[in-house]
């Protein structure tokens, strides 16, 4: 029978013991949080464990099954709550930049992402290469503001890679995992999710438009054709869909090609052939007898022997893992876009 283990250190002390463990990481957030939860009264002292955590405090956790362990998540305390049973609330690298403003007003022409950033972000970081149009920063915004207006206009996403800031999913180098996921031998029954999506039920059209400095429009309709991953670009509006529009800031001299570019990033983040849900598996990959840890960006290999229809392959866009008590060690992997 297997054992779990976890060692979970906060300012180099390591925790008695713990009842329980969440990590959520995904592309779409940003923040990757951890939520421990500890039996907070100290024997003998009659204190408790929650007023020696302090708001800031370095947390690494490492889990798995005894005698291994992996380490799942490293960031700092966001929050105490100091109750009977204690919960202590962490974030990634992102709790630093949400807490620092970028001090400077900040003002680029015709600009891309690989200008941008580090004229306001000084870390490591991965870089897409995408242009953006004219762009304005506040010297009160943080880093965080101008990721999350990113997101929001572009559907470009950022994330941290450890301490690496990404912006851009293409940017990304880590090797991906594939992980082997089967219904009939690694997956708890009743605690997946598999909603299949085509993109072409959505029936989506992006159009993206910028102007000129002599005040020429440039406009693009990106959608999908009815087939799996197959985008059409056209200068005129399809007959039928639902308009998703954006526009370019500034008077910027933005190719058609451009436009199709940063169409397409936002249509695929939209509207894509995949699966709308979740597989729930062990922290055990019992096929290969190995330990797997997930994160987004992953591919899952899906086999299901009764429902042949499910099989393929998958991106991962979160990961939320539970452990601990009356849990055991689950990992949900929320899919996506099918590859």
């Amino acid at each position: 029978m297997l054992r779990l283990n976890q060692r979970i250190t906060i300012n180099g002390k390591v925790l008695p013991f713990v009842q329980t463990v969440e990590i959520i990481t995904s592309r779409n957030t940003f923040t990757d949080t951890a939520t421990i939860v500890i039996p907070n009264r100290i024997s003998r002292r009659g204190g408790r464990i929650s007023d020696f955590i302090e708001k800031g405090s370095v947390v690494k956790i490492e889990l798995g099954y005894f005698p291994s362990l992996v380490t799942e998540f490293e960031g700092y305390v966001s929050q105490v709550i100091p109750e009977k049973t204690a919960i202590i609330m962490c974030e990634n690298e992102a709790y630093n930049i949400k807490r620092q403003s970028v001090g400077k007003d900040i003002i680029q022409k015709a600009t891309s992402i690989n200008r941008l950033i580090p004229a306001i972000y000084s870390g490591s970081t991965l870089i897409a290469n995408s242009n953006i149009g004219d762009w304005k920063v506040s010297k009160s915004a943080t880093v965080l503001d101008v990721l999350a207006e990113l997101q929001s206009k572009f559907k470009i996403y950022s994330y941290f890679r450890g301490s690496t800031l990404v912006v851009g999913a293409t940017a990304d180098t880590r090797t991906k995992n594939t992980i082997k996921v089967h219904f009939q031998k690694n997956v708890p029954i009743g605690e997946s999710s598999f909603n299949f999506k085509e993109s072409s039920a959505d029936r989506i059209v992006v159009k993206a438009s910028a102007i000129n400095r002599a005040g020429t429009i440039t406009e693009v309709y990106a959608y999908y054709d009815g087939t799996p991953q197959a985008i059409v670009y056209s200068k005129v509006a399809p007959v039928s869909g639902a308009i998703n529009e954006f526009n370019i800031g500034g008077q910027s001299d933005y190719s058609y090609s451009d436009l199709k570019d940063l169409a397409k990033i936002r249509l695929e983040a939209l509207s894509f052939t995949g699966v709308d849900g979740s597989i729930t598996i062990y922290g055990r990959d019992f096929i290969r007898n190995s330990y797997e840890s997930a994160t987004h960006g992953d591919i899952v290999e899906v086999t299901d022997l009764q429902v042949p229809e499910k099989n393929g392959s998958y991106a991962v866009v979160e990961v939320v893992k539970r452990f601990g008590a009356g849990i055991g060690y689950r990992q949900d992997l929320g899919l996506g876009l099918q590859i």
